[in-house]
């Protein structure tokens, strides 16, 4: 479906009563709106709309270099369908995306799902110095991905994000990476007054000590992390199911009505205040 600001998506409805907020999908690296499995693009109760980024899968443009620069981006297409509220959910660079949005534009977000995503990521010296030599970049791309990509991948998955990388131009994941890199929220993090949900695989390459113990440390009842055994960075590849289950889990709970509020009758024999008397 294109729109006014050049991106396109994916659109599906989770059965026949849905919430009002939609669900709107972030994809990662090199990635497109197509990566996300059915059992996450089908929420049970909401409407889902899986995003392309500029510059990826269908969507018009190039890949931007600031998580910033994309955030806008996602602001601009919820005003082009008049959202004034939704529910974020992003993997790696769409989670870091997310994140952003939900720390400096809380009044747009109502909760986050941030899946393989982290505060911030440092990558070697030698990778950042090679991604900005033209001539050394491809194959720091190629490096880079593979990383990602490491011999415990289930080979239909490996298969899989190899094909969507290659659907994306090198410019646009090149693209990507300098955004990731660049995106720092581990001071800002403390301010997160979004509900959220980070799910993180305990083999994902990109999770370093610091960023699991700063999780655990900001770890409350309005920031839920949870850490997944044997999943690398693909977790909404390699767990879909489970996944799914925790977020509808999440925001079930997130959502739901608060309880109304029971007046109590006036006793017949109070004296009412007198709200002009200004005498104590």
């Amino acid at each position: 479906m294109p729109l006014t600001n050049t991106l396109h998506f994916l659109y599906f409805e989770g059965g026949d009563h849905l919430h009002p907020i939609p669900v709107l999908l972030i994809h990662g690296i090199g990635q497109e709106a197509s990566i996300w499995p059915p059992a996450l693009r089908r929420l049970v109760g909401f409407r889902v709309m899986a995003i392309d980024l500029p510059g990826h899968g269908r969507s018009a443009g190039t890949g931007l270099q600031m998580v910033e620069a994309y955030a806008q981006q996602i602001i601009e297409f919820m005003a082009s369908l008049k959202i004034p509220r939704a529910i974020l959910v992003g993997t790696s660079l769409g989670g870091a995306i997310a994140l952003h949005l939900g720390l400096e534009y809380p009044d747009l977000v109502r909760a986050l799902g941030l899946i393989s995503c982290f505060p911030s990521i440092t990558l070697p010296p030698i990778w950042l110095d090679g991604l900005e030599n033209p001539q050394t970049r491809p194959s720091v791309l190629e490096s880079l991905e593979q990383h990602l990509l490491p011999p415990s991948t289930p080979r239909t998955i490996a298969e899989t994000v190899k094909k969507t990388l290659a659907r994306q131009r090198p410019e646009v994941r090149y693209a990507d990476w300098k955004a990731l890199s660049r995106f720092d929220a581990r001071e800002r993090l403390k301010s997160l007054q979004v509900p959220a949900l980070w799910i993180c695989g305990a083999k994902d390459p990109l999770l370093t000590p610091s960023s699991l113990r700063l999780l655990r440390h900001l770890a409350s009842d309005r920031l839920s992390v949870m850490i997944m055994p044997d999943v690398g960075h693909w977790a909404i590849l390699e767990k879909p199911i489970e996944i799914c289950t925790h977020l509808q889990a999440f925001l079930a709970q997130t959502l739901a009505p608060e309880p109304p509020t029971v007046k109590t009758p006036w006793p017949q024999n109070a004296i009412a205040p007198d709200h002009n008397n200004t005498n104590p």
